[in-house]
């Protein structure tokens, strides 16, 4: 692209032109905004009453065409991508010669804003133009979002508000066990001051502090250590029978074409349906209360890139306090050519968290066979059980391998609903409490795994149950919480409610009954407030108003189960925050329903963009952490026999995916009836699931 010149594209509704009464004019104050020698230009969505003609006329009408280059007057839906779509930004930037980073985009609408930011843009914000009175009803057909829902009220939280006190049943799942009845967290510029029984004296900071009740039982959010989240738009897969290892799954037919194949060669590939994917199964996460997660890895102009949103990502952590972890997926082959570079190149990878006090998190033993196993003893045999090792899923040790992790410090997360969806059977839980190992929990993924920690939660508790009731409901809550914190190195600043630890936070409903029992039994509908950091991100809606301190348009409301919820998922520096959840859902909704012609859409406007001189049309793709070719491996059991080897050929993917439910819902027919085809699962499973969710 050739940088000729900048210039300065101007949004034209509430920015250039108001209505006045039914009709639409520039308006005289709009005149000031155009003065300069600058080139400049209209891009805005018009919306099926306006067209190019019509703004060229009103332009004219006002004086104003002469300040506009003519080459540049774009209605965005027109060229076929409305905004806050950032490929219009990038076809608007190439149609004016201009990198993005020498256009400016001005505008009234801070969502326009953010998103011409997120594509590269410069940005200048003006106050919108006063509506005439009889544009109330345009007003409202355009939509104000949540603004008049959540109209501030006295003695509530401002955007400047550091301080405030959340009042409730407080489980601080600190080594004593603590838990207030009756308490408050201090909560002051994004960490907790104190915790204190509601009736004690605050420190005379928070004297003037809003206290807020909670209307139920306070947690620490949730730590989520093992989820591949970028695969967490697709279903359940119906598992067609029981697998030894990790290397057979991935070979099958309907896993290529109805889990690999659609993400991998179709969502994503392309910037629309990647920032959709990653916005959704961030909020599916929280919508579960989970505030920590494994990073979701994308690429970003070219460059790879962990991605920063609402949620904390231990791979990317947001405070300097908190050590980055690392991750690898494949398993380390030491045998054969390549073997002791792969050995050295994990070594250094285990020795650089260390250093931090950070995890190296590494599938490890997942599956039931001699083969599996066999990757424990290769770490040991090349003294790679250390601490700040995390072995995800474990599940082929036996008692004596579960002894020597203990030993050496490396720990262990649990995925007990992938293992037995999978392998048909999970971790003995006598074991693993007798060696002593420290564990999480984790989720692994939707198409073979729980929708969040909460349905996770109720699995862990059916198997705990199933093998006589090793695990405590405290120890339980643990795995997701402190325990948890422990095993990233994390324990000092989340996974519990303390001085000086970070605020993130779960409210769950209600505060009667035992609290362990409590949070496990917990449902989507029963979350009342997720915090990160202090920052009110989900929950009841009338709550998250109280505690949100930006604008009240930033916040998004959504029902659960007849619940009204709402989102606030901007942050700052977020790529993503000209992206609402609901845009997103129906952006995959859309593309999920005919993958082949979106594809074909897609590629499409690549080559437009291309045409036009953009030399990244793909600006934020994602990066497959699940997508990995089994090394050869002279141990390797791939039980390819002649059934299997007719899978191995070739296949086409799916036409039609079923977009994930964001929550568990008993009114989901499709859902329930893929858990009851599950083969593997133990019986009474799922009985024990639909129970857990209101069904029997």
């Amino acid at each position: 692209m050739t940088d000729v010149s900048s210039v300065v594209y101007f949004d034209f509704i509430g920015t250039l032109a108001r209505f006045e009464g039914p009709q639409l004019r520039v308006a005289p104050e709009a005149h000031p905004l155009v003065a300069g020698s600058l080139r400049r230009g209209v891009l805005a969505n018009f919306g099926p009453r306006l067209a190019r003609a019509d703004l060229i006329r009103m332009l004219d009408e006002a004086g104003l065409r002469d300040a506009f280059d003519s080459e540049l007057l774009f209605a965005a839906e027109q060229m076929g991508f409305a905004l806050p779509d950032p490929r219009a930004f990038a076809m608007a930037a190439a149609a004016a010669g201009c990198a993005p980073a020498r256009c400016v985009f001005v505008s009234a609408d801070p969502v326009l804003r953010i998103a011409a930011a997120a594509a590269g843009w410069s940005t200048v914000g003006v106050s919108p133009l006063p509506r005439h009175e009889s544009t109330l009803e345009n007003a409202a057909a355009e939509g104000t979002g949540l603004t008049t829902f959540f109209d501030s009220a006295p003695g509530e939280l401002t955007a400047k508000s550091v301080r405030y006190a959340l009042r409730g049943r407080v489980v601080t799942m600190n080594h004593a066990g603590d838990v207030l009845e009756d308490g408050v967290v201090l909560i002051e510029d994004g960490r907790i001051a104190q915790v204190l029984p509601a009736a004690a004296p605050r420190p005379q900071r928070f004297s003037g502090a809003p206290e807020v009740p909670s209307g139920g039982t306070i947690y620490p959010g949730l730590i989520d250590l093992h989820n591949h989240f970028v695969y967490n738009v697709l279903p359940l897969w119906v598992v067609p029978r029981r697998y030894d290892n990790r290397s057979q799954w991935p070979r099958h037919r309907e896993y290529r074409s109805g889990v690999s194949m659609p993400i991998r060669q179709a969502l994503g590939r392309f910037t629309v349906s990647s920032e959709a994917i990653v916005r959704y199964v961030e909020a599916k996460a929280l919508l579960g209360g989970t505030t920590t997660g494994q990073g979701i890895l994308t690429r970003i102009d070219g460059g790879a890139s962990l991605f920063q949103g609402v949620m904390r990502n231990v791979e990317r952590p947001s405070s300097n306090r908190l050590p980055a972890a690392r991750t690898r997926v494949p398993d380390l082959t030491v045998a054969g050519r390549g073997g002791a570079a792969r050995v050295a190149s994990f070594r250094r990878s285990l020795a650089a968290v260390q250093e931090n006090g950070g995890a190296y998190f590494y599938h490890l033993a997942e599956g039931i066979d001699t083969s599996a196993r066999q990757h424990f003893f290769n770490l040991l045999d090349n003294d790679l059980l250390q601490p700040g090792l995390v072995g995800i899923h474990a599940l082929g040790l036996k008692r004596a391998d579960l002894d020597v992790l203990a030993e050496r410090g490396t720990r262990i997360v649990w995925s007990p609903f992938s293992n037995q969806l999978l392998y048909g059977r999970t971790l003995n839980l006598e074991d693993v409490v007798a060696s002593g190992v420290e564990m999480s929990l984790g989720c692994d993924w939707s198409p073979s795994g729980s929708k969040n920690l909460l349905q996770e939660l109720k699995v862990a508790s059916f198997v705990n149950r199933a093998q006589g009731g090793p695990l405590t409901s405290r120890r339980l809550v643990e795995l997701v919480t402190s325990e948890a914190a422990l095993v990233t190195g994390w324990h000092h600043a989340v996974g519990v409610i303390k001085p000086n630890a970070e605020a993130d936070l779960l409210v769950i409903a209600e505060a009667s009954g035992d609290p362990y029992d409590h949070l496990v039994a917990a449902t989507e509908p029963d979350i009342r407030l997720v915090t990160v950091g202090g920052q009110a991100c989900y929950g009841d809606a009338q709550l998250v108003a109280r505690l949100h301190g930006g604008p009240a348009t930033d916040l998004e409301s959504i029902d659960v189960a007849g619940h009204t919820k709402a989102f606030a998922l901007r942050t700052p520096g977020s790529p993503l925050s000209h992206l609402t959840f609901e845009s997103a859902r129906s952006i995959l909704l859309e593309a999920m329903d005919d993958l082949p012609e979106f594809v074909r859409q897609q590629e499409a406007a690549e080559v437009k963009l291309l045409s036009m001189g953009y030399s990244c049309p793909q600006r934020f793709v994602l990066d497959f952490d699940n997508e990995f070719e089994p090394e050869d491996d002279p141990l390797l059991d791939l039980d390819v026999g002649d059934a299997e080897a007719e899978l191995l050929a070739p296949v086409e993917m799916q036409r039609r995916i079923t977009l994930d439910n964001y929550v568990l819902d008993p009114d989901d027919e499709d859902y329930w009836e893929r858990i009851e085809r599950q083969e593997n699962i133990p019986e009474g499973l799922a009985t024990h699931l639909r129970t857990a969710y209101g069904l029997q």
